[in-house]
């Protein structure tokens, strides 16, 4: 997994956000947690989430570290997450996360938000 520095500093600036926001009376380190789950006209899609060490305690986990960035995600979609790249995707309403795998072989579906693996 490869997380670009455009995108890192943008997880990094919004994992501080959130640990902000979700202030309790004990510190929190949040990592993030990539999904791939069904969805859209093709199949599936990539969705990234903060979580707590407290809240990855639900299946079999696996972590990658790149950038800086702790991704978790479950064991079964290893072969779908293991080669990722996280970049930034700016356009002139703002930033967003985009997550592509190249070496898996998949269709996109027309919109771009979802995807079929072959």
């Amino acid at each position: 997994m490869k997380i670009t520095n455009e995108a890192a500093d943008y997880i990094k600036s919004y994992l501080d956000k959130e640990s902000n926001e979700r202030k309790t009376r004990y510190y929190c380190k949040f990592d993030m947690k990539l999904i791939v789950e069904k969805s859209g006209c093709n199949g599936h899609k990539y969705s990234l989430y903060p979580v707590t060490v407290g809240e990855l305690c639900e299946g079999e986990l696996l972590t990658l570290q790149s950038n800086g960035i702790h991704v978790w995600f479950f064991a079964d979609d290893k072969p779908l997450v293991v080669d990722c790249e996280i970049e930034l995707e700016k356009d002139l309403f703002g930033s967003c996360i985009k997550i592509t795998n190249k070496t898996i072989s998949v269709t996109s579906c027309g919109c771009g938000k979802s995807f079929h693996i072959e």
